[in-house]
């Protein structure tokens, strides 16, 4: 720490500094990953295969079939959190993950109506594990993403 100058207690970054009476810049934490819309259309796409694959493995008889399970709640939230770790930060991170668990509870839900003919609270519950699943992907990914970013500001320190 500087002789005579203060640092914010949320964030850490120099406030000013006393022998000049000057505010200093705080230095700007080091990022990482895309930025624009070219990981957001990959990451799309990937996801649109791993839940059709989901349904290619489910017994719409009996539903829930373990190897739709696993790509659906394994395969498909490993996914969202690799997506949302290597995304550039910005605004609106967190809220998109809120919009991909609901989109994904939405599109799954009318399907398995569509499908069966009927809908059911049972179907309601697989719909929303699903978007939770997905939703909770994104958001280990926002957080992962945050915990290297202040790793690297640490390391550069």
């Amino acid at each position: 720490m500087r002789a005579g100058a203060d640092r914010c207690a949320y964030c850490g970054a120099w406030l000013k500094q006393a022998s000049s009476g000057e505010n200093a810049a705080p230095p700007a934490p080091p990022d990482f990953g895309l930025r624009g819309p070219a990981l957001l259309c990959v990451g799309a796409v990937g996801g649109v295969l791993l839940y059709a694959l989901g349904w290619f493995f489910e017994d719409t008889r009996y539903w829930l079939d373990a190897r739709a399970v696993a790509v659906w709640t394994l395969a498909l939230p490993l996914w969202t959190c690799g997506i949302a770790f290597f995304r550039r930060g910005g605004r609106g991170g967190q809220l998109l993950g809120l919009g991909l668990g609901v989109a994904l509870f939405s599109v799954h839900a009318v399907l398995m109506g569509l499908v069966a003919g009927r809908f059911t609270d049972d179907y309601a519950g697989i719909s929303a594990a699903l978007g939770g699943a997905a939703a909770a992907g994104w958001w280990l990914g926002r957080l992962l993403h945050a915990a290297a970013r202040r790793w690297r500001a640490g390391a550069q320190d």
